[in-house]
């Protein structure tokens, strides 16, 4: 959209308001705060309290620290990196949420057969994908989806002996599936 400052009348595209409703007779209170901070105010007063998140930001404000301070948002980083990637200094060195074996999809991709046709090689398999690669010895390469049966790759990228994984995908390189490694034996090539 293209926003600016001057554009707005709070003079800050990154500052709204919030409007709650409650059917309980909770008090209104007009306050300053960030997104991060308004599910723990919000159980602060209905008193519900625990979870590492709300207690940090719960206890910041029963000491009054501002939560747009340097020390605030200092603290919630660290915290933050502490949980995510840390050595879990918040829960006693203990990993509270230990990472599980899981796999994209539901049925696995294979490699069945390939087959060369038109200087192209025609991998054959089941259940590829438009994220689907083709990598030949470990190196991606550039890969055609044909169908969910059908990849294809030039057939000067590889040579007897090679071996192909069809990977799955996701952005930054990330590869969430791999299928059965295939070993590639050169037929006669001609035609």
């Amino acid at each position: 959209m293209g926003l600016q400052n001057k554009d707005v009348k709070q003079n800050d595209i990154y500052q709204t308001k919030y409007i709650t409703w409650n059917n309980f007779g909770m008090k209104k209170q007009d306050q300053d705060l960030t997104a991060y901070q308004l599910v723990s105010e919000y159980f602060d007063r209905l008193g519900i309290h625990g979870g590492t998140m709300v207690d940090y930001n719960q206890t910041m404000t029963e000491r009054g620290v501002s939560g747009k301070s340097q020390k605030y948002l200092k603290n919630l980083q660290m915290l933050q990196y502490d949980l995510l990637y840390g050595d879990r200094y918040a829960y006693h060195g203990v990993d509270m949420y230990p990472a599980s074996d899981l796999v994209m999809g539901i049925n696995p991709v294979v490699i069945d057969n390939v087959y060369y046709y038109d200087n192209r090689l025609h991998i054959y398999g089941e259940n590829f994908t438009p994220w689907s690669k083709v990598f030949v010895n470990g190196e991606k390469v550039n890969t055609t989806y044909e169908s969910g049966q059908v990849l294809s790759i030039s057939a000067k990228d590889v040579t007897d002996g090679s071996y192909l994984v069809v990977n799955q995908m996701g952005s930054n390189n990330t590869i969430f599936r791999s299928s059965n490694e295939y070993e590639l034996k050169l037929p006669n090539t001609d035609e």
